[in-house]
């Protein structure tokens, strides 16, 4: 008797253990692979992680975004800045009609391809929400060159190194393509930016605003002292993206939460005796109450009922 009851703890012992060690594998290497998670990213972190897709609640307070060649890495941004960026759109030229979750997020997708395709799943898993393009008529912002000689925008020099900088009321962009003002702009109006500039490549610049005093009309101003640049109101029909509520199935079927983990070690542990031979008079009871715990898809799944 005494042999029995050590050989099912010894086995018990190490189906738990067996049991563990995924988990905690899984744990080490998700705290691994957070080290993305910083309060200024550079795009060579972005380069330099192990590939991932992720999507989490953020701990900071100022909002970052890096791109490289699809590649893309932000901090504390709001879910619609993300959904948009995985559907390779400014979110204010996004039209959204499913509701988002609150707060802010830090993401990463930096696959060697696809990432945008995988951060798309990863939206849809997280916010419950697709995404589709479709053109309507808008009101927009042109943005055109006034005054070429302003000379705040020049081509980046060879030597120069991709980064954006945010400090004491100024963005400076180095070796960067010029649609990331746009981008600025239109996230700071809230419509669309029509670019008419024709500037095409890499750019070096700078964008001193006071952001304590700042309205539309001194930004504007302030855009074309130091850029040479103006915004004109227009209306004309644009291609937008239109965020939608996903369909509640996969592949035609209901999804199936996974048991928690606590759960499945009540079940791991309810078939160690019939492992040990201790319950070889009625196996067939034992082991078919540890299949009702396994395949059991509801949300707290059954106790096993198995007694020992």
């Amino acid at each position: 008797m005494t042999w029995t009851k050590t050989k099912t703890a010894i086995v018990v012992g190490m189906v738990l253990v067996a049991g563990l060690i995924p988990f905690l594998v899984k744990q080490i290497k998700a705290h691994r692979a957070s080290r993305w998670e910083v309060r200024d990213p550079s795009v060579d972190l972005l380069r330099k992680t192990t590939p991932q897709v992720r999507i989490v609640p953020t701990k900071f307070q100022s909002s970052r975004w890096e791109n490289d060649h699809g590649r893309m890495l932000g901090i504390a941004q709001p879910a619609k800045i993300v959904v948009a960026a995985a559907y390779g759109m400014w979110a204010w030229r996004s039209v959204f009609e499913a509701p988002l979750p609150p707060g802010r997020f830090d993401v990463i997708a930096n696959l060697p391809q696809n990432s945008a395709e995988a951060l798309r799943q990863e939206v849809k898993k997280q916010f419950g929400v697709v995404a589709h393009r479709e053109t309507r008529e808008s009101d927009v912002l042109l943005l055109r060159i006034k005054n070429p000689a302003a000379g705040g925008l020049k081509p980046a020099s060879p030597s120069s190194r991709p980064g954006t900088k945010h400090e004491s009321g100024a963005y400076s962009w180095t070796s960067r393509p010029f649609n990331e003002v746009v981008g600025m702009l239109g996230f700071y109006f809230e419509k669309p930016i029509i670019d008419q500039t024709g500037f095409t490549g890499l750019y070096d610049y700078q964008l001193k605003v006071d952001w304590k005093h700042h309205n539309a009309d001194t930004l504007k101003q302030d855009l074309l002292d130091q850029l040479g640049l103006e915004l004109v109101p227009g209306r004309q029909p644009i291609e937008v993206l239109v965020v939608e509520k996903a369909p509640s199935t996969i592949d035609g079927e209901s999804a199936r939460p996974q048991a928690p983990i606590l759960w499945r070690f009540k079940c791991v542990v309810g078939i160690a005796p019939v492992l040990t031979g201790r319950f070889h008079r009625r196996p067939p009871a034992a082991l078919a109450s540890v299949s009702s715990c396994s395949a059991s898809g509801s949300e707290r799944p059954p106790r096993c009922q198995h007694q020992g």
